[in-house]
């Protein structure tokens, strides 16, 4: 399993700044041309728009999980199902 904060929206000093604020020891990635956005953006109109968001994107490339408020045990629930 890779974890990945993805920022899309702001320049590469805020995301730098943002994560050592917030103490986040796993990479942040810098989507200047907004690839990760777009490919996954149309789903932003079915699953909501607020930040931050939680994906949980599956081997194959498909969403298994969203939210737009942190919930630890149903991320847990969704990661524990792919690892087994």
């Amino acid at each position: 399993m890779v974890v990945w904060g993805i920022g899309a929206e702001d320049d590469l000093e805020t995301l730098r700044r943002f994560r050592d604020q917030m103490g986040i020891t796993f990479p942040i990635l810098h989507d200047p041309g907004t690839l990760v956005l777009n490919t996954y953006g149309q789903l932003r109109h079915e699953f909501g728009t607020r930040y931050p968001q939680d994906w949980i994107i599956g081997p194959d490339g498909v969403v298994l999980y969203f939210n737009e408020a942190f919930d630890h045990d149903a991320m847990v629930d969704v990661i524990e199902s792919v690892l087994h």
